[in-house]
């Protein structure tokens, strides 16, 4: 007989204690920490009789869901997670709050003999003009910066407006904002406008308006709240008891110049910035138009326009410079698919006082021809483009190297001619290449989730099939029949692969991340398939059969792995080196990186391992006592790294369009610890 399941006592939060909850989490999810949101109080360790204050958290409903989550491949968001989200946003908050009041209330308090002691209304007014200045001012790196500074700047301002408006409500009757406190009424009018502002900004839906809606809806917000104050002001004004002599119409215009004076102040647009602003500004209609097709965005003005067929980095520049304009307000929609923008008065403003050449033209960068290969001892580097290069590996022979970049193209470059030839593959960044052995043939992965086969010979390429989403990574097994994809979708498919005739037929998903799945690996000798992704899991599976294993690995999301005689290797995005044995959940930590490892390649007999990362060098480890050389340093990120079939070679690629080799006198597993600290000291002497 069934135990019968007891109902949990279920005790209500009194009112005083939820809106107490909600102020310390300024009515923001916790985990999210998306303003505007929903929101719900939730009982951090599931026991609804519970109402301390330590145990109650803030989260909006999609948050809330994942708490309920059981079974499946995604990971529940436990009572441990909620914790540490909650108390590092209270921590947020409460600095953010006090650097706020103290601009907008604590700026106002006199010191009489150790005393502070409010001033009057009809002193905090005149002073608001000169403290909305200092907070934009404040705010001013931020908004120069990238996408999340430009948000937490903005937050600050609207915080700081909010101080204000919870001061000039102390003058109002106890009880006047429907008989709560004034605190926590305001709080919550602002969340509404919050709230407001994403949903109008969005009519598609909520997320195809991309990381810009968010600084765009804090923006919209400050705008509101500076109404509010005049609104306040505006009213309190009318009460004799609060002013003898008062020019509101004279404050009024102060508070309106301050607000313009103190944004143009703020803004420092970058090169792109100013340019498409000038441009616009001189068009005849003052318009920016924005297109999106199958190539990317394109931006025009009637005097400039960044083409599909420029370069990425080109066109990312003036895709934030862009942004920039709208966050900012110096443009706004004019029409309701958000394609046209109008310049504001603003905007014009700010573009008089910019100085452009006329016949200034956009910068179009193409790749030259490589430059000579620079050598520093057995380090040596070649310039392949100005486009970023992703993935990159050596042909069978050892004699050239394949690359892939971030605009389509693919290079092949001979070690002893120094020469290169490309093909383009089109638009869409390359994410990863394998080399069939014994062959000139190279499979590779797109952001349009193509596979394309790629014929070095007669550089050309064929589609071999599609996935639903970008294509992160690609292997083969040994026999050249199946290969694997791991999906920016988080899904790993299987594929039946054929080259007489040159087919590729979609089997079955094997694997499904709960987020982007980075990196597929075949352990051909076990006939395990594993892969790895942004949820920190690694999940592995029999090729031939159904045997399925998942593992939580970490809570940092992970990028690379690869394995040898039974040992997993892995790389995370904190740049830790996991090892392991297939099939155990422990796994050992070397630390040496400080970001990001990319990729990671491992010597033929596994006695060594390889390491690309995000902090702009190469490592090389050896994997039974965990020692690590940097052997390569770079100006910008390394994205993939190799062995070469020898194994006294490596090959990195990295985002300034350089490819890097390291060169070993013996192949590299015959290679002890102090013959590499002699390889390193030489390579550091000799430069």
């Amino acid at each position: 007989m069934k135990s019968p399941t007891l109902k949990k006592n279920r005790k209500s939060i009194p009112p005083p204690l939820a809106a107490e909850i909600l102020y310390m989490s300024n009515r923001t999810c916790c985990v999210c920490t998306e303003p505007g949101k929903p929101v719900q109080i939730h009982h951090i360790d599931e026991e609804p009789s519970n109402n301390s204050v330590a145990n109650l958290a803030v989260l909006c409903l999609h948050c809330h869901e994942e708490t309920q989550k059981t079974g499946g491949f995604g990971r529940k968001l436990d009572s441990a997670q909620v914790f540490k989200f909650r108390e590092e946003w209270l921590i947020r908050v409460n600095r953010r709050r006090s650097k706020a009041d103290e601009d907008s209330i604590k700026a106002v308090l006199e010191k009489d003999t150790g005393i502070q002691k409010a001033i009057p209304l009809r002193d905090y007014v005149p002073m608001l003009p000169e403290l909305l200045k200092h907070a934009y001012s404040n705010a001013r790196d931020g908004w120069a910066g990238t996408s999340a500074d430009m948000l937490n700047a903005s937050y600050y301002v609207a915080d700081v407006l909010e101080g204000m408006l919870v001061y000039l409500a102390s003058f109002y009757p106890d009880g006047h904002f429907d008989g709560r406190d004034a605190r926590d009424y305001i709080s919550e009018v602002v969340s509404v406008r919050y709230s407001w502002h994403r949903h109008h900004l969005e009519p598609k839906g909520a997320g195809p308006g991309g990381t810009v809606i968010a600084p765009m809806v804090a923006m919209n917000v400050i705008s509101d709240l500076r109404s509010m104050v005049d609104d306040m002001v505006s009213s309190l004004a009318g009460d004799p008891r609060n002013y003898s002599k008062f020019n509101f119409l004279e404050w009024r215009a102060k508070w309106e110049s301050a607000a313009g004076e103190a944004i143009e102040s703020a803004v420092h647009l970058t090169v792109e910035g100013q340019t498409l602003l000038k441009k616009a500004a001189i068009g005849e209609n003052g318009s920016i138009l924005k297109t999106t097709g199958i190539h990317g965005i394109t931006i025009t003005t009637d005097r400039f326009e960044i083409r599909t067929n420029d370069p990425p980095r080109i066109k990312a520049k003036y895709l934030k410079a862009f942004n920039d304009l709208i966050t900012l307000q110096l443009v706004t929609a004019c029409d309701s698919d958000k394609n046209l923008f109008q310049i504001t008065d603003l905007g014009y403003k700010i573009a008089d006082s910019i100085t452009i050449e006329e016949d200034e033209e956009t910068e179009i960068v193409k790749p030259s021809k490589p430059d000579k290969r620079r050598r520093r001892s057995n380090q040596s580097f070649v310039a392949i483009s100005k486009t970023r290069l992703i993935c990159c590996s050596f042909m069978p022979d050892d004699s050239s190297v394949i690359v892939g970049d971030f605009s389509g193209g693919f290079h092949k470059f001979e070690l002893s001619s120094g020469t290169i030839s490309s093909i383009s593959c089109g638009d869409s960044s390359l994410r990863c290449v394998v080399v069939l052995p014994s062959t000139e043939l190279v499979l590779a992965g797109d952001d349009l989730g193509r596979v394309l086969l790629i014929d070095m010979t007669s550089k050309i390429f064929t589609e071999l099939n599609r996935c639903d989403s970008p294509v992160y990574s690609i292997c083969i097994n040994e026999n050249q029949t199946v290969i694997y994809t791991a999906e920016r979708s988080g899904v790993v498919t299987e594929w039946e692969f054929g080259l007489a005739p040159r087919s590729l037929i979609r089997l079955r998903p094997i694997h499904r991340h709960s987020a982007t799945c980075f990196c597929v690996q075949i352990y051909n000798s076990a006939q395990k398939c594993f892969s790895v992704g942004a949820d920190g899991c690694l999940l592995s599976s029999e090729v031939n059969g159904e045997i399925f294993q998942k593992f939580n690995v970490t809570e940092n999301a992970l990028f690379a792995v690869t394995s040898h005689d039974g040992d997993i290797l892995m790389g995370d995005s904190a740049g830790t080196l996991k090892t392991g044995k297939l099939g155990q959940e422990v796994f050992k930590d070397y630390q040496g990186h400080g970001d990001a490892i990319r990729a990671l390649a491992v010597s033929k007999h596994g006695k060594w391992c390889c390491t690309a990362s995000k902090d702009k060098t190469l490592r090389v480890w050896e994997l039974r006592t965990g020692r690590t050389w940097i052997i390569a340093r770079s100006e910008d990120y390394f994205y993939d790294v190799n062995f070469s079939h020898s194994n006294m070679r490596l090959v990195a690629c990295d985002g300034g369009g350089n490819i890097h080799f390291f060169d070993l006198p013996n192949p590299i597993d015959s290679l002890n610890i102090a013959d590499m600290d002699k390889l390193i000291k030489k390579q550091q002497h000799d430069k």
